[in-house]
């Protein structure tokens, strides 16, 4: 599992540096095995299917820093084609409240299956407590 993780990194890391700088910024926030989000959140993710056969992401969003929470954390899957286009985008959300040192568990069903996937935390609030 963790080879293949290191091998999807791999393809995409060279698949930004194809595409070019434009591209490199947003695919910077792009995580395979955990890439760090203004150091305070990180995902790993692997695509998958339902049990009737539809794409699927599934997931953790971590964060590392022990005093902060966050929650309303949008995500934003885009399917990439074999050249690296954006082919399909979907947002979805992570339930509940992610706090310090901590992760939770998402999966976002996705409409138009690919290759390749780009998986980003687009955006997140801060938040004081906690709980579900």
């Amino acid at each position: 599992m963790r080879v293949a993780k290191i091998m999807i990194a791999g393809g995409i890391a060279g698949l930004v540096l194809a595409v070019g700088a434009a591209e490199t910024r947003a695919a910077s926030a792009s995580s395979v095995g955990g890439a760090a989000y203004d150091s305070k959140l990180s995902l790993d993710w692997q695509p998958g299917q339902t049990r009737s056969g539809k794409p699927l992401i599934t997931g953790y969003v971590n964060t590392t820093r022990g005093m902060s929470g966050y929650c309303n954390i949008r995500l934003l899957v885009e399917t990439l084609d074999a050249q690296g286009n954006v082919i399909a985008s979907y947002t979805g959300f992570v339930p509940g409240y992610v706090g310090g040192d901590d992760h939770v568990y998402f999966e976002l069903p996705i409409k138009v299956a690919g290759p390749t996937y780009r998986v980003s935390a687009d955006s997140w609030l801060k938040c004081a407590g906690g709980g579900p």
